[in-house]
Order: structure tokens, then sequence, then C-alpha cells
């Protein structure tokens, strides 16, 4: 029974991440500055999560900042100056998220030659084989 509370209080604070995250990214987005809204919709993803709501919210700010910072490539590259080795993977699992439709391809595919380019096929195979899904 103790499993079931310790899970349900990671969970809601995975949540509260996420709204934490959401008012952050979203006031980056206003402020114009995607370069910013991507490096903290990044950050703390809640990778270790069981729920699917949860998953698909933090899919679609991580989406969002992506559609945002991807209109430039300069502002690609911005961002890819200031990716560390650990939110390339982060980033890199998302994108293959991100893959799994037709929608949005070209600009996941074009962020994913880029960060390819930067991090390296390291970053591909630790984010297809780290068992912690995006």
């Amino acid at each position: 029974m103790a499993d079931d509370d310790d899970v349900q209080a990671l969970e809601a604070q995975f949540f509260a991440q996420l709204q934490t995250r959401t008012s952050s990214v979203n006031q980056s987005l206003r402020a114009s500055k995607p370069v910013e809204a991507l490096r903290v919709a990044l950050q703390d993803a809640p990778l270790a999560s069981k729920d699917a709501s949860l998953k698909q919210a933090n899919y679609e700010l991580i989406l969002s900042a992506i559609q945002s910072v991807a209109q430039n490539d300069d502002q690609i590259r911005a961002f890819l100056e200031i990716c560390d080795a650990d939110s390339a993977d982060v980033l890199m699992k998302y994108l293959y998220r991100g893959l799994r439709t037709p929608e949005n391809s070209a600009i996941l595919l074009k962020f994913h030659a880029m960060l390819l380019e930067k991090a390296g096929m390291g970053c591909i195979v630790r984010a297809i084989v780290d068992r912690k899904t995006a």
C-alpha cells in the first residue's frame, strides 16, 4: 500500500513540475525567447512517469517549444550551443516520439539532423536503449 502512495506522490510531483515548466515556457514564448523556452521545456522531463496523460502533456509542451525554435536554423544552432549531453538525449527521445506520427515530421527531422551533427550517434543509441521513454 505504501508503494502506491509513493507512486501517487511521485506522479503528483511530476504534474506540479509540468505546470511550473508550462508557465515558464509560455512566458518565454510570449517574450520571443524560443531557445530559452526549449531549454526550460526539457528540464526535469517526467521520463520515469507511467502516466500517459502526463507524458502526452509534456510532449505537447516540448513540441510547442521545438516548433518555435525550428522556425529559424540560427535559433536551432543557438539552442544546440547551450544544450548539454543530458538535454540532447532527452530531446532525441522526444524527437523520436514525435516521429511516430507524420505530423510535424519535417520540423522534427530537421532538428534530428542538426542534433545528430552536434551530439553524435551516441545520442541516438542512448535515446533508443534507455528504458525510460518520452
